[in-house]
């Protein structure tokens, strides 16, 4: 499979077709589809379902490339993620941002209007490594080089990314994503919109394990381009506002903030830190994806740690 081209990040146009799941259910649903007896009938059981794929969307493919080269006989499939073109503005910004469930494969212009070719990280297709042998695979532009390195990163960390207590959320990243939202909405050219765009990410620890939460923020900044860590006149009426929203919201406050590049912070801390989204957030109470932790989750950092 290797030697005719199939790697990962590579792509398939989908045709109409089914995606198999299976649904725990109680014996009775069962039962009205005719797929248990009547005897089974009060007893919960898995049951299979069928999820339609639409022509015209594609799967990407996202097996380990030794995964993709292992014998089928050890290793009979491949996971694909289904991925669709878009015109929506919001997915499109999110999937270019820090989002862990679209990834923006990439992007083209029919007049005026911009679609994105996204990826869908909270569905999976798994195909059997023969039926690719007869299917036309396409490579795509964006991912290649440092775009097919990003991509795995982003693969990695949607494993990787610690699940926080609904509380911490509730404090930190829930007034801060809404408080973007509407500030873009209001005025997508505003300064902070563009401060923050411009970051490769924002990192913050939590001090003490009840609220009021005391934060600090560490804004990552790109290597080249704006804002740099010697912004910081540009980036401190961001903190402002972020702190003026976590003050209204009232369980939390900014206790000291710094720009960085990742040049400049140690492995340890960066792997400490809590990435703070900056599209979107998850709520085990209105998120099906949330998973809640227990309090003692809560990522500690004292001034020792630096």
């Amino acid at each position: 499979m290797v030697a005719v081209g199939w790697d990962q990040g590579v792509l398939i146009e989908t045709c109409s077709g089914p995606r198999h799941i299976v649904v725990w259910e109680d014996g009775q649903a069962a039962g009205e589809l005719g797929e248990h007896s009547e005897a089974d009938a009060a007893q919960p059981t898995w049951t299979p379902r069928q999820i339609p794929i639409y022509a015209h969307d594609y799967l990407v493919l996202i097996s380990h490339p030794c995964d993709i080269a292992k014998s089928p006989s050890k290793e009979p499939h491949v996971e694909f993620l289904p991925a669709n073109w878009t015109s929506d503005k919001g997915r499109i910004h999110s999937a270019r941002r820090n989002s862990s469930r679209y990834y923006l494969l990439q992007t083209r212009r029919d007049s005026e209007i911009e679609e994105g070719l996204i990826a869908d990280a909270s569905l999976r297709v798994m195909i059997e490594k023969s039926a690719l042998l007869t299917l036309s695979l396409e490579r795509c532009p964006g991912l290649s080089g440092a775009g097919l390195r990003k991509f795995r990163t982003w693969l990695g960390k949607r494993h990787n990314r610690p699940a926080l207590p609904d509380e911490i959320v509730d404090a930190v990243q829930k007034p801060i994503v809404e408080g973007i939202r509407d500030l873009r909405k209001k005025d997508p050219k505003d300064p902070r919109i563009q401060v923050l765009d411009g970051m490769r990410e924002v990192l913050y620890w939590l001090h003490g394990g009840v609220p009021p939460y005391e934060v600090e923020f560490v804004f990552i900044c790109r290597e080249m381009g704006f804002p740099s860590p010697s912004d910081r006149d540009a980036i401190a009426p961001v903190v402002a506002w972020m702190s003026s929203l976590l003050e209204k919201r009232g369980k939390a406050k900014v206790m000291s903030w710094q720009p960085l590049t990742l040049h400049d912070i140690s492995a340890y801390d960066y792997i400490a830190a809590n990435e703070l989204p900056l599209d979107e957030y998850s709520l085990v109470e209105s998120d099906e994806n949330g998973v809640a932790l227990p309090s003692w989750c809560i990522q500690e950092r004292g001034s020792s740690q630096r």
